[in-house]
């Protein structure tokens, strides 16, 4: 789901 997409892509931006 795109959901899922946005948080997983919010999570990678934070921890790079």
């Amino acid at each position: 789901t795109t959901e899922e997409v946005v948080q997983f892509v919010k999570e990678t931006f934070n921890m790079a």
